[in-house]
């Protein structure tokens, strides 16, 4: 999946949670690649969101969870996520619970399981119009 779809995919994922939901420009963004606003309030977002599409292997490091967190408070949002196909470097866990950052973490299986949730499959076919009908 190209990196502007998958920011489309986790922008769509806050829309289905009833997010008012903003997606950057793609680049050139300062660090927010999606904002979340609480239906209630459209001016200050509830959460803002960094998307990362990497290869597995290739894990988020600490100074983007340090960086994040100084964009979080930029945007005087009450908290920030990353959402990775990959996973967050230990340290930037334990920076990132150590010193209180309103942040969390959407990793791999997490991402799987999400894309799971918001797949559907429809035939376009009505109930019954698979038998095998021989009348």
């Amino acid at each position: 999946m190209h990196w502007r779809n998958f920011e489309r995919f986790c922008a769509e994922y806050f829309r289905k949670l009833n997010y008012v939901v903003e997606l950057g420009p793609g680049s050139k963004d300062g660090g927010i690649d999606i904002r979340a606003y609480d239906s209630s309030n459209a001016v200050k977002p509830t959460i803002v969101i960094q998307c990362k599409r990497h290869n597995e292997t290739h894990k988020v490091e600490i100074e983007v969870v340090k960086a994040f967190f100084a964009d979080v408070l930029f945007e005087n949002a009450k908290h920030g996520i990353i959402i990775t196909t990959s996973y967050i470097e230990r340290g930037g866990k334990t920076i990132s619970s150590a010193r209180n950052y309103p942040l969390s973490f959407i990793e791999h299986d997490e991402v799987k399981k999400i894309a799971g949730s918001m797949w559907r499959y429809h035939t376009g076919l009505g109930a019954g119009s698979l038998k095998n009908d021989k009348t």
